[in-house]
This record gives structure tokens, C-alpha cells and sequence, in this order.
């Protein structure tokens, strides 16, 4: 195989990538470096196996209290000795009204947090200007003295050395956020101090690692541009390019922006979710009664999808617009959907550690406008009699419904839609690297099967010249050559599933064919001159003259400025 490496001009196997930039192996001028587009935010699953998302600080000058912080009645002290290092501050309480606050805007599900310590007094309050918000944690022994109700969440975890990291969660418009220096609830004494550090708030339901920032909002994570290597499939990442898609429901992690039902208890952050966070909540039943979370959205057809894994009870139904209230059911004992809803299509997909992406297609909007989950019985029915009982719960996270026949990434909401928008990577200018008369064009990878097709990679951005692979939504691969406008060449494979696929299209005038996976698909004899350059190599849905929204997820992809003969095609694309 190495030989065979040897005679390529262009080799693309994802690994190396920077915000707008994807890396070719082969050249290594960078002249085969490809351009990445989605100017938006996104997930992925990282080689830890985690999803991965955007993070961010909004908070401006996290760790310089002296500065755009409003200062009421403090005397700040900066230099002193923090949880990991002399970057903490004093704050000492120089009258009887005392707080440092700062002044933003923030809609929606957000989690502040800050490490602290206790000096001569040892009550921290955390508030924002909502009635109702506002948390006490006391530094002397690591607790919550006081969470008011608009706090949906709050934590203090040592830090060590007598630092602790607190946060609060809310669901809630902040214009201003606040901490105080407090010897009692609701007091403070002139010369009452503590140490702080490390400010942050960021929409999420728990903290994530800190980002200082100084003038700016920090983002990191998978934010705009940023390529996704994404490791779902195996140890080795397959870069991962999808359509637009939007996630309509504006709550995908916060249960209390859902409906439930009267006989159901809902607690956020409750169990370590895909993220690898304990952002995951618990639903239970509780008494004999409907056992639901939905919300209602314009009725439309679409996919459902959502995370969850088994506590003490093995029935899961999800309900996307069916209005005679069966749910498709999963059976986590069993692996299997034990109930189809009428006109459903339904698939899983194993996320490790107990955890199961789940998915209900409609294809044929029936009228009700609720899409959720339930706590059903076997034939996917909810019940008002005891036949479930009491204390049943099972783990959720990430839910999401969106315009197509199959989930794609997750797009986390935080009290709004998320659109994620759509992906492209190509790169011009490569006459030079591209066979003009003769050639290979090779990809490897993995297409989830769709009623849609779905483009591989092609050469060039019209018809008058230009090499096409694709994978059509009956599961076939279709390999074309346009020119002038015609498409003088089509070959189509048999149908595959969503299994890994190595193409290899090879040609040259009069001498075409078609290999997949080690096996000569089909033959062409046409002769032809392209009648224009071949200059430009696109991978994935972000192709310009047929643009097929479907997700693609590419291994590798080679160029070959030379015909390979067919045993070294056989080769090249044997699993």
C-alpha cells in the first residue's frame, strides 16, 4: 500500500486543523490545506469520547475586580494567594453596604461561578437583580446555607487549601450580577473580608472550566469555524460535515423549560451525562398519573431525538406529533424499540457508559403539536393506574427536534433555537494536483442512511467540467463525470447501509471504472477532453452546483494525478 500512497498528489486524513483550516498530509507546501466553513457553533464527540461544545465566559474582566466592576462599599487587595496561585483578591467590606457587581446581558439558562475562600467572616452571597435569586455559601465548611427559588441550581466543591469553587444556575434575563461579603445573612460589618477569584458565567447548567477574560467575552470550545474530528465511530476521528439544521426546542438540558406531566418529578443535574458533566436530569414518577416532559411546537415533520440511560425502570417513550398518544418505547434491558409508533422510523445508537442516543422520525405530521418523552409502559402506552410503579426514573439529556429524516449532531439550547449552520471545506487553486486527462479521486467514510442524497467530493463547481461522487438516498453510490454542460458519465453501485465505504473513481478517456470496499463495481468506456480545467476539490455538503444537505462524516480522501491499474484499486479500497 505504501507504493500506492507514494503516487498520490493530494492526501487528506483528518487530524491536523486550526479555526478555518483543515491540513492535507500531502502536500506538505500546505498547498493542498483545505478551507473550513460554519459560522456558528457546534459539537462533536471527542477522542475521550465526550460531546464536546462551544464554552465561553461572558464576563469581562473575570479576574480584575478594580477595573469594569461596579465597587460599592470595598476595599480591594489584589496580589494575594489564590487556589492556583497569587492571583487571588481581598475584599473587605468598607462600609455596611457592601458588593461588587457587574452589568451584562444574558438571557436563558446560565451558570455563575467563582472560587472563594473565608478571611475574617466566612459567608459568600451570590446574587442577580431577579427577586428571588440569590445564594449563600458558607466557607468555613463547605455548604449552602441559603438557595432561594429563581437559583434552580447551586454547588460548592473544594478546591483545596481552603478555597472552594461555588456556583448558581438560573433560567433568567441578568442585567446585573453580584457578590457580597457577608459575617450573617443579610449583614456585614465594616472590616469584614474574604478571598475571591476566577469570576465566570456561561450558559450552561453546571460550570465548566474557567476562561479569564479581560476586554472581550472568551469562547472556546467548538466555536465559529472551528473543524470537528470527530471520534463516534471509532479511535481514529472522521471529519464531520453537516447540513443546516436548527434544534426547535429551547430548553435541550433544563427540564423546567418542558411541560410535565402532574404525576412526574423532574431534578436537574442529576447524573453525569455524554458531556461527561452532571448536567443530566432525573424523571420519576411519583404517583399514579401521566408521566411526561413535552413542550408544544408547531406541528411539522421531523426527527426527535434524545439521550438517556436506565435507572430503576426499563421503558422509555418518545412521542413526536402522534395524536393518538402511543409512544415509540425503547427497552433499555433489550436494546430495542418495542414500539414503533404508526409511520415512525426509530433507530439507537449506543453512546457508552449506560447511555443511548434515541430517535423518532416522522415522516407524516398527524396534527398534535407535542413532541417529549414519558415514563411508559411496555406497549408504550402512559397510564393513570399503578401498573408503573411509583419511584420509576431514568436519566435524560440533550433533546432535540429538527427538520429532517435523521438526527444529526447535538445543538444545544439554552432558552431560544440553536441553528447550526451548514459546513463546507474545499480548496482551490489545485490544477496542478488534480489529473487533468486521467486520475483517481478516493474517499473513505461513513453517510447515515436518509431520504436525501448526499455528496462525497467533487472537482470543480459547475457542469461544465467536474468529477461528482455521491451516496443517493436509496443507498447507492453514483459516480459522474459532467462535461459541457452533460453528464457523459454515470455509474451507480448497489444499495449499502451506513456502514465505513472506500471509493475509489477512477479515469481516463475511454478507460472509467468503480471500486468499493475491494470490489470492481462497474466499467465505462467513454471518450473525453475536459473542456476546462479542473482546479477546485470539494468534500462533504458544502459542494456548490449540487448541493445535497446530508451529514457525511470523511476518513480520507486521496488524489492521484495518473490512472492506478485495477489491482492497485482492488488494493486501495479493500477494508
Amino acid at each position: 500500500m505504501s507504493n500506492i500512497y507514494d503516487k498520490s498528489s493530494l492526501v487528506l486524513i483528518p487530524s491536523g486543523t486550526k479555526t478555518g483550516k483543515v491540513f492535507s498530509q500531502k502536500p506538505v507546501s500546505g498547498d493542498g490545506d483545505f478551507t473550513f466553513t460554519r459560522s456558528s457553533a457546534a459539537t462533536r464527540v471527542n477522542a475521550d469520547g465526550n460531546i464536546e461544545k462551544e464554552t465561553g465566559n461572558l464576563l469581562l474582566q473575570s479576574n480584575q475586580f478594580d477595573t469594569t466592576w461596579i465597587n460599592v462599599g470595598s476595599t480591594l487587595t489584589s496580589g494575594q494567594s489564590g487556589y492556583n496561585g497569587n492571583n487571588a483578591w481581598k475584599v473587605e467590606a468598607s462600609s455596611g453596604v457592601q458588593r461588587i457587581e457587574q452589568t451584562l446581558s444574558s438571557q436563558g439558562v446560565a451558570t455563575y461561578s467563582m472560587y472563594a475562600k473565608a478571611g475574617n467572616v466566612s459567608l459568600l452571597r451570590v446574587q442577580t437583580q431577579t427577586a428571588g435569586t440569590d445564594v449563600f455559601f458558607d466557607l468555613s465548611n463547605g455548604t449552602i446555607t441559603i438557595q432561594e427559588a429563581a437559583a434552580f441550581d447551586a454547588t460548592i466543591t473544594d478546591a483545596g487549601n481552603g478555597w472552594y469553587r461555588c456556583t448558581m444556575s438560573v433560567n433568567e434575563t441578568i442585567s446585573n450580577l453580584r457578590f457580597l461579603v457577608q459575617r450573617s445573612a443579610f449583614s456585614v460589618t465594616i472590616g469584614d473580608f474574604l478571598y475571591v477569584q476566577d469570576a465566570q458565567l456561561e450558559q450552561s447548567l453546571v460550570a465548566r472550566d474557567y476562561q479569564e477574560t479581560t476586554t472581550a467575552a472568551v469562547y472556546g470550545g467548538i466555536t465559529d469555524n472551528v473543524p470537528r474530528l470527530d471520534y463516534t465511530d471509532s479511535s481514529c476521528p472522521a471529519l464531520l460535515l453537516e447540513p443546516l439544521r436548527t434544534n426547535r426546542f429551547a430548553h435541550s438540558e433544563y427540564s423546567g423549560g418542558f411541560n410535565s406531566g402532574p404525576a412526574v418529578n423532574v431534578t436537574n443535574n442529576q447524573a453525569i451525562s455524554p458531556e461527561g458533566l452532571q448536567n443530566a436530569f432525573k424523571i420519576e414518577k411519583t404517583s399514579n398519573n401521566y408521566a411526561y416532559l413535552r413542550t408544544g411546537l408547531a406541528a411539522t415533520t421531523g426527527c426527535l431525538s434524545v439521550f438517556a440511560k436506565k435507572g430503576n425502570y426499563r421503558y422509555i417513550g418518545l412521542r413526536n406529533n402522534q395524536i393518538n398518544g402511543t409512544h415509540s418505547t425503547f427497552d433499555f434491558d433489550t436494546e430495542t424499540f418495542v414500539v414503533v409508533a404508526s409511520g415512525q422510523t426509530c433507530t439507537f445508537e449506543d453512546y457508552g457508559n449506560g447511555w443511548y442516543r434515541l430517535t423518532a422520525y416522522q415522516p407524516n405530521n398527524e396534527g398534535s403539536i407535542y413532541q417529549g418523552i414519558a415514563i411508559v409502559t411496555e406497549d408504550g402506552a402512559e397510564l393513570l393506574n399503578s401498573s408503573i410503579p411509583n419511584g420509576s426514573h431514568f436519566f435524560v439529556y440533550g433533546l432535540q427536534n429538527e427538520a429532517g429524516s435523521y438526527a444529526t449532531s447535538y445543538i444545544p439550547t439554552y432558552g431560544s433555537s440553536v441553528s447550526r449552520v451548514a459546513e463546507t471545506n474545499s480548496v482551490t487553486g489545485i490544477s496542478d494536483l488534480i489529473g487533468q486527462s486521467e486520475g483517481v479521486i478516493y474517499w473513505e467514510g461513513s453517510v447515515p442512511t436518509a431520504d436525501q442524497n448526499a455528496n462525497l467530493c467533487q472537482f470543480n463547481n459547475d457542469t461544465n467540467s467536474s468529477i461528482v461522487l455521491e451516496k443517493r438516498s436509496n443507498g447507492k453510490i453514483r459516480a459522474r463525470i459532467w462535461n459541457s454542460g452533460s453528464a457523459i458519465v454515470n455509474i451507480e453501485s448497489s444499495s449499502y447501509g451506513d456502514e465505513n465505504l472506500k471509493i475509489a473513481f477512477a479515469y481516463a478517456s475511454g478507460d472509467i471504472v468503480l471500486y468499493i470496499n475491494g470490489t470492481q463495481i462497474a466499467t465505462n468506456s467513454t471518450t473525453f477532453t475536459f473542456a476546462q480545467s479542473l482546479s477546485e476539490f470539494q468534500l462533504g455538503v458544502g459542494v456548490l452546483f449540487f448541493a445535497y444537505p446530508r451529514t457525511s462524516k470523511a476518513k480520507q480522501s486521496l488524489l492521484f494525478k495518473t490512472r492506478l491499474t485495477n489491482a492497485e484499486l482492488a488494493a486501495l479500497t479493500t477494508i
